[in-house]
């Protein structure tokens, strides 16, 4: 069993409240507000809490907002070149665990709250507003300790 797997099998066995949420179509979520203070469990930053609950363990993501290809660890050198050469930056490649507030259902299929997600970092720095989510993401509910 990997660290994702065991880090996934004891947030599930500690927190009963815990659900991932699939995207059923493209849809509007506001991005979290003033999110940057929250902690996930274990010292795992956000993303890599997302890769564990979501089982997608992958490195190269795609944002769930607009679609560009993220990484979760180190960009590719061939990738980071081409950046250079394109005069772009590579650390806008970078993927973060975004926080998106789903509303409370209207039915009581899921709880709603801050949801994680992976986000590149200009659709994560869209604070408070309404952004797209891609259809078929998956939405790992916060678990967030103090």
């Amino acid at each position: 069993m990997n660290k994702f797997d065991e880090y996934k099998k004891e947030i599930e066995a500690n927190h009963k409240e815990y659900m991932t949420l699939c995207v059923d179509d493209d849809v509007f979520l506001q991005n979290g507000n003033n999110t940057s203070e929250r902690n996930a469990p274990k010292g795992y930053s956000w993303i890599d809490y997302w890769r564990a609950m979501s089982g997608n363990h992958e490195s190269s993501l795609e944002c769930s907002s607009c679609g560009k290809m993220i990484f979760v660890d180190e960009i590719p050198q061939m990738l980071k070149k081409m950046y250079g050469l394109m005069g772009l930056n590579e650390n806008e490649n970078i993927a973060l665990g975004g926080h998106l507030v789903v509303p409370e259902p209207h039915s009581h299929n899921y709880s709603g709250g801050f949801y994680i997600a992976p986000l590149c970092p200009k659709c994560n720095g869209q604070q408070g507003k309404n952004i797209k989510i891609k259809k078929g993401t998956a939405l790992c509910r916060e678990i967030a300790v103090d």
